[in-house]
C-alpha cells in the first residue's frame, strides 16, 4: 500500500489500482510548496472528515479538474458544496455507521471531535493576525460559511489485512470503542497547545504500531504556524520504542 501526504490533513491511499483521497487542499500559505488541482486528479473517490476550510475548500476546483470522482462527507459538507456549486449527483452523503468499499478498501465511518483551539494557541497567531487583518478575519468567517456543524468523523480504514485510524483533527468520541493497536494512526497536529497532553491517555489505551503525523504545516496563515511535531515524536519514541512515529515529507510516498 501507497501513503502519500500533500500536506495539511490532505492523505492519498493506493491498493492495487484503487487510489483514495483524503480533505484535498491546496493551502493559503504562497511560502509552501504549489499544489494544484490537477495534482489530486485521477482519484476514484474524495472523502471529507469534516466542513472546514482547510479540509474542503479546494474540493469544487477539484472537481472540475476530475469530472468523474465523486465525493463522500456528511450533510453540512454536503450543503456547504452545493452552495459553492458542486452538482448533487457528485455527493455521496455519509453518516457514522456506514461502511464504504472501494477494491480493497473497507472504510468504517465513526463519529470523532474538533480539537478545541486553547488560548496558548490563539494567543501566538494574535500578533500575525494584526498583520495580515483582512485576510484574518476572512478565516475566521469560514467557520459560518463552511462550519463543520460537530459533524466531525474518523475513518478506521481496512486493506491488505491492515488497519488504520484517519482524524482531520484530534478530537475522540469517548463514548466510542476504535479501533485497538491499529497498524497507523494517522494523527492531526495542530489547534492547540495542549494536543500531547490529551493524546497520551487515548495513545497508552489503542496502543497504535505507527503514528503518522500530519496538519502540523502552516497551511493558512495569519491563524496558523508550524507545530513542532518534531518535539512531540521525540517523546512518544522515548517512552513508547515501539511505536513508530513518522513525520512525512510533502509527495514523497511511503510504502507498507
Amino acid at each position: 500500500m501507497k501513503i502519500t501526504w500533500f500536506g495539511t490533513a490532505s492523505i492519498a491511499l493506493e491498493s492495487d489500482d484503487v487510489k483514495i483521497l483524503f480533505d484535498p487542499f491546496l493551502r493559503l500559505n504562497r511560502d509552501l510548496p504549489t499544489l494544484l488541482p490537477e495534482d489530486y486528479a485521477g482519484y476514484d473517490a474524495i472523502l471529507i472528515t469534516h466542513g472546514h476550510v482547510d479540509h474542503m475548500l479546494d474540493v469544487p476546483k477539484i472537481l472540475k479538474t476530475d469530472r468523474q470522482v465523486p465525493v463522500y462527507c456528511t450533510k453540512s459538507p454536503r450543503r456547504t458544496l452545493m452552495r459553492a456549486g458542486v452538482p448533487e449527483k457528485r455527493i455521496r452523503t455519509i453518516a457514522p455507521g456506514d461502511t464504504l468499499t472501494f477494491g480493497n478498501f473497507e472504510i468504517l465511518v465513526h463519529p470523532g471531535r474538533h480539537v478545541m483551539f486553547d488560548p496558548a494557541y490563539i494567543g501566538a497567531s494574535f500578533p500575525n493576525c494584526l498583520k495580515n487583518i483582512p485576510k484574518a478575519l476572512w478565516l475566521v468567517s469560514t467557520g459560518v460559511t463552511m462550519p463543520e456543524s460537530r459533524e466531525i468523523v474518523i475513518y478506521e480504514i481496512r486493506c491488505e489485512g491492515k488497519t488504520m485510524m484517519l482524524m482531520g483533527s484530534y478530537g475522540i468520541d469517548k463514548h466510542v470503542q476504535y479501533a485497538k493497536e491499529p497498524d497507523i494512526w494517522f494523527f492531526p497536529y495542530n489547534g492547540s497547545t495542549r494536543i500531547p497532553t490529551l493524546a497520551d491517555p487515548k495513545i497508552r489505551e489503542l496502543q497504535p504500531k505507527a503514528i503518522f503525523f500530519d496538519h502540523f504545516d502552516d497551511a493558512f496563515p495569519p491563524l496558523t504556524r508550524r507545530m513542532d511535531v518534531e518535539a512531540y515524536a521525540d517523546r512518544l519514541q522515548a517512552e513508547y520504542p515501539e511505536i513508530r512515529t513518522i513525520i512525512p515529507q510533502e509527495r514523497e510516498p511511503i510504502y507498507i
